[in-house]
């Protein structure tokens, strides 16, 4: 390997490894190792092997003359040995002016000082030897005694079997390669290669150092690690920049949706996996992978459940060596559009239970908006007993909006009840049949009792859900056994029945803050009233029978006509439905826990409005009363039966109340948010209250909060 110093360098000497094969013609024995100047640096391009030097030796006598000149210094003086440690072929001449010595050109035995006498080479002792004894062996003086204590380099001091050190000036000791050369004690071999880093090829995000071997070794700068493990793209991936993630690649599991598969492991970027889901399990399940690291590369549209003790971090780049900047570019979690009618109502990121802290990093978290009519309220980060295991870093958290709440459906008419029928003979007409057990009452029948009447018709029904009762039936008419003359009476007509009541009026809340149920969901229980059906009407009563004529004998000169049957009560109409509530929108529910916010954006978003109140049902039509039968004679007539009631018609209902819109709900009173966030509420508003049907009122308003607490 060979030194380079600078032309330039006024007065200097640069002297670097230095063999006894180089110096023979000297014949003085001496055992010199290397020495080297301030000013000067030991530089070895990567593509070096073998040292390289200006000037050759012109005399031809294989010694170095050595030269000084006022401005310039003659460079390459040593014998340099290629990366075998083999003496470079032919010596070099250097020539100084013999008037002068070499200034400030030591060889000490300690370890190299960064001074000027950088150049030293560290032999285990620290003898002397003055620049006059190197000058003079330049000239060739072989008479000078070197063997005195403080001229000799002890050969024990110099550990030939092994490798020394070379100063190179910076912080970073790099091999001089010195080796032993097999000769005696004292004999030095051919040198190595010697190391500088700044010669060590480039590395992308690595520097570089020099191992005791005289090889280039390299170490990722902060905050980036070689994952892949090929050497020459360094350092390639930028896994994050916070001090409790710098743990390499090692603990992390990696998720890509564009290059992973499920069918991965996930333990490399390599072999990573397509789901968070898949990556949470496989780091659940292995106590060394602390970390789950997602690309942004795609949008991913599944819910996650965090794992405790396993960080969940976004914002790295597959496509781009894993680089990260999870702040301004962090990874989308979005699951689609539309939960339908779901009773669960949608949570994006949940934290259940955790037992172990958690790191929730680099992501845009969109809730989507729920399915209108569907009234569910939407949740982007939900947090339920957890302690303070939660931190969310460098996050953005959107709400969806709330579902609107479902309009309420109209209620059923009643039915109408039957007609009764009409009495054909002297037995009286059937009364009419109803679906709500409200018939009416069959009419009287003719009887052939002396001093009897005929009979009354039958008194309306009425149903289970009413109280009152039905129409009365008509009386009988009296029987007449009077000789040569009769005078039998007439049926009664039956009483109609009476109209079933109207059901009760929906009743909307009355107020739209709403309060989260024992499962930790939001809830619009603003203790709205439903409508009622209304009641049915009652049944007519039948009508009365005609009285008969009779002989004095008591034989039927001429029957009484049947009373006719009355109509049945209509049913009651069926309530119309209130409208349902809206759904609530919420950024972040921290449910009896504490979650430490850092960097964390939260926008709000629309509360659903609430569904429209719907009509009740028409009461059922009565049935219509059926006529008695005239007979024609001297004997009563049969009276017609009554009609039947119609049925009450149904309540109305209310209007449900608007959603909330809260950026952060905290539920329970330890319930706790700490650090640096925002919450943004310009594209929030609370959900309306829907509209009510005839009389009965219009639901609440829901309200908007930044932050409230349940």
């Amino acid at each position: 390997m060979s030194s380079s110093c600078p032309r330039d360098a006024s007065r200097s000497l640069c002297l670097s490894t230095w063999s006894l094969r180089s110096i023979s013609a000297l014949s003085i024995g001496l055992l010199l190792g290397a020495a080297s100047i301030s000013g000067c640096s030991l530089e070895t391009p990567a593509s070096q092997t073998g040292g390289t030097v200006d000037d050759e030796d012109t005399s031809g006598t294989g010694e170095s003359d050595v030269t000084e000149a006022d401005a310039d210094v003659g460079t390459d003086l040593e014998d340099v040995t290629d990366g075998a440690g083999d003496a470079d072929d032919g010596p070099r001449d250097t020539s100084m002016d013999g008037s002068e010595t070499p200034e400030d050109v030591t060889v000490d035995g300690g370890d190299a000082p960064s001074s000027a006498d950088s150049g030293s080479r560290d032999g285990g002792a620290e003898p002397d030897v003055s620049r006059d004894v190197v000058a003079d062996a330049a000239r060739g003086d072989a008479d000078r005694d070197i063997s005195e204590p403080d001229a000799t380099r002890d050969a024990g001091a110099v550990d030939t079997g092994g490798m020394e050190d070379v100063d190179t000036g910076g912080t970073q000791d790099v091999d001089a390669g010195v080796r032993d050369g097999g000769g005696e004690a004292g004999d030095v071999g051919d040198t190595g290669p010697v190391c500088s880093p700044s010669s060590c090829p480039s590395r992308p995000h690595a520097t570089a150092t020099c191992t005791d071997a005289g090889t280039c070794n390299y170490t990722c700068n902060q905050g980036w690690f070689d994952c892949d493990g090929v050497a020459s793209n360094g350092c390639e991936s930028r896994l994050d920049s916070d001090s409790f993630q710098q743990k390499g690649c090692s603990d992390a599991v990696f998720v890509s949706k564009s290059q992973g598969d499920d069918s991965n492991d996930g333990l490399t970027p390599a072999s990573a996996v397509q789901t968070i889901e898949k990556g949470l399990d496989v780091a659940a399940n292995r106590s060394s992978r602390a970390r789950v690291l997602v690309s942004r590369d795609r949008i991913y549209h599944n819910r996650v459940k965090l794992e405790s003790g396993v960080d969940l971090v976004g914002g790295y780049d597959a496509t781009s060596r894993w680089s990260h900047d999870p702040k301004q570019h962090p990874t989308d979690l979005q699951p689609r559009q539309g939960f339908g009618r779901n009773p669960n109502h949608p949570r994006v990121v949940v934290a259940d239970q955790l037992s172990a802290d958690v790191r929730l990093r680099g992501f845009d978290i969109r809730a989507p908006n729920a399915a209108p009519g569907s009234g569910a309220s939407t949740y982007g980060v939900w947090v339920a007993g957890s302690s303070n295991y939660l931190t969310i870093l460098d996050t953005r958290i959107e709400a969806g909006d709330g579902g609107s709440g479902l309009d309420g459906r109209r209620g059923r008419d009643g039915r109408n009840g039957r007609d009764g029928r009409p009495a054909n003979s002297p037995t009286g007409g059937q009364g009419g049949g109803s679906g709500c057990e409200a018939g009416g009452g069959s009419g009287g029948s003719a009887t052939a009792v002396l001093n009897r009447s005929g009979e009354s018709g039958d008194n309306g029904k009425s149903s289970t859900n009413s109280s009152v009762k039905g129409g009365s039936g008509g009386s009988g008419g009296a029987n007449d056994s009077t000789a040569g003359g009769c005078n039998a009476g007439d049926g009664g007509k039956g009483r109609d029945g009476r109209k079933g009541r109207d059901g009760l009026e929906g009743r909307p809340g009355t107020e739209g803050e709403g309060s989260f149920q024992n499962n930790g969901l939001w809830s619009a229980d603003a203790q709205p009233r439903d409508p009622t059906d209304g009641q049915s009407g009652t049944g007519g009563g039948g009508g009365g029978a005609g009285g008969s004529c009779l002989t004095p004998s008591t034989k039927i000169d001429a029957s009484g006509g049947g009373g006719g049957g009355a109509g049945a009560g209509g049913c009651g109409g069926n309530a119309g439905q209130n409208g349902n509530s809206g759904g609530g929108a919420f950024g972040l529910v921290v449910d009896g826990s504490t979650v430490q916010l850092e960097r964390v954006d939260i926008s709000m978003a629309r509360g659903g409005n609430g569904g429209a109140g719907a009509r009740g049902g028409d009461g059922g039509r009565g049935g219509d009363g059926a006529s008695g039968l005239d007979p024609d004679t001297n004997a009563g007539d049969g009276a017609e039966g009554g009609d039947g009631g119609r049925g009450g018609k149904g309540g109305d209902g209310a209007g449900g109340c608007g959603g909330v819109s809260i950026g952060i709900a905290r539920v329970g009173s330890n319930a706790k948010t700490t650090g640096n966030y925002t919450v943004d509420d310009n594209n929030a508003e609370a959900g309306s209250g829907g509209s009510g049907a005839g009389d009965a009122g219009d639901g609440c308003d829901g309200i908007k909060r930044k932050q409230r607490d349940f």
